[in-house]
């Protein structure tokens, strides 16, 4: 994931980032988090040159997200990230502190 520009000003400003992952060519993938309530199907992650390299720009919002990859309907980490922490059902989610 890379940070880019700020959007907006305040305690509500966002600022714009660039999730990245590498899955099997046709895959369906998508990105889940407190930026968008866990929802797993609302942010579609796009393999443009059908090389399986995904990629997605998402507006976050400042402070610190947490947030997972479905890959097929699969709940997974970012290996790109190793910034972890425990989730109440046991497992780890990824995050990322937006300034």
């Amino acid at each position: 994931m890379k940070n880019l520009k700020k959007t907006g000003k305040g305690r509500y400003a966002r600022k714009r980032i660039k999730f990245e992952l590498k899955a099997d060519p046709e895959s369906k993938v998508y990105i889940a988090g407190t930026f968008n309530n866990w929802n797993p199907k609302e942010k579609q992650l796009k393999d443009k040159k059908k090389d399986g390299n995904y990629s997605l720009f998402v507006l976050v919002p400042k402070g610190k997200q947490e947030y997972k990859f479905i890959i097929n309907n699969d709940w997974c980490l970012d290996p790109n990230c190793m910034d972890r922490k425990k989730n109440k059902f046991g497992t780890y989610n990824n995050f990322i502190d937006v300034i």
